[in-house]
Parts: C-alpha cells; sequence; structure tokens
C-alpha cells in the first residue's frame, strides 16, 4: 500500500522518528544472545525460559537470597536454634543497653565479660543485627553488630560471642569485640 502522507514509506518515517531518541546504554548486552547453562545441561544448548523453569528442584525451592552487611556478615539466622535464637536476643539487648547480662555467662567464663567491659565496652547502642553463626559440635559462634542509631545508621560496633548449652540453657562462654567502624553502607 502507498503512503499518502509525504513522508516517503512507512520505513523511512520509522528510521526518522527512532534517530530522534536518546538511547541509554544496555545494562546487560550480551544477555539476548548469549549461551546461558542451568544445572547439567550445556551451554551450547539454547534453552527457553520454560526449560529453564523446568530445571528447578522438583519441590519448587528456589535458594533463598540472603542480605548481608559488608565487611561483617550474611544475616541468615536459619542455622541458629530457636531457643538459643531467643537467649542471643535478650544477651545482645541488655549488652546493647548496658543491662546487667552476668547471668548469660556460664560457669566459670564470667572473667570474658569482665574483659569484654576492660575493653572499653558501655554499651549505648539503639539496635542489632544478628549474622550467620558458626556450628561446632554443642558450641555456636555468633556475631553480632551493633549500631548508635536505632535505624542501622551511625557508628557500629562488631562483637563475636562463643555459645555453649550448659543443662538446658543456651551460655556464653565467651565474647570478644572485632572493632569499631562508621555507619552501615
Amino acid at each position: 500500500m502507498a503512503d499518502t502522507g509525504g513522508g516517503g514509506t512507512l520505513r523511512a518515517r520509522v528510521d526518522g522518528i527512532l534517530g530522534t531518541f536518546e538511547w541509554a546504554d544496555e545494562l546487560e548486552p550480551g544477555r539476548l544472545t548469549e549461551n546461558v547453562s542451568f544445572g547439567n545441561v550445556s551451554s551450547r544448548v539454547r534453552m527457553s525460559n520454560a526449560a529453564a523453569i523446568a530445571e528447578l528442584p522438583a519441590d519448587g525451592a528456589v535458594p533463598e537470597i540472603v542480605p548481608e552487611l559488608p565487611g561483617f556478615a550474611s544475616l541468615d539466622p536459619s542455622g541458629i536454634p530457636r531457643a538459643l535464637m531467643d537467649s542471643a536476643v535478650k544477651f545482645f539487648s541488655g549488652l546493647s543497653g548496658g543491662g546487667d547480662v552476668d547471668s548469660f555467662m556460664a560457669s566459670g567464663c564470667l572473667f570474658s565479660l569482665a574483659l569484654f567491659y576492660e575493653d572499653g565496652w558501655d554499651g549505648g547502642y539503639g539496635s542489632f543485627v544478628i549474622g550467620r553463626a558458626d556450628a561446632a559440635q554443642a558450641s555456636f559462634e555468633i556475631p553480632v553488630r551493633f549500631f548508635s542509631g536505632d535505624d542501622l545508621s551511625g557508628t557500629c560496633d562488631d562483637v563475636r560471642t562463643s555459645w555453649i548449652l550448659e543443662g538446658n540453657s543456651w551460655k556464653v562462654d565467651g565474647i570478644r569485640r572485632e572493632g569499631s567502624a562508621g555507619g552501615a553502607e
């Protein structure tokens, strides 16, 4: 069909319009043309979205994406038993506000808390986050970052605590200050 608008062909008009747009740089220039492999499928096999979805685990579970604080740790508390988490939150709350936390210390380990305070700890923090615990046998090492602000801002202090099961209760058998830094990024 002939173009009667006087602007030449339809293709010429589209090219004229496209020439006036200001385009941004591509974020992932090769993403639509590169070969991407999934699971144990060769990267030479071109996969559709449906085929990639079929490669997901049978139960539909997708690996969880957990945030982390730069220079600290992953914020994944999933490996911490519930009873330990409850004790840790109470302990860290008391520690952040300068409260009495002696009862959380394991037998014979109160000196560790005394050394911790001697290192200059005075509490006065508004909030804290608990990092991924390292588990070994019947003990856990839990990192925690304390923030001077209530919104994870301001100066922060990193502390590492070791926990053991004493009777039916989780107790701290070691605590040390890892360092201080500016606010979270």
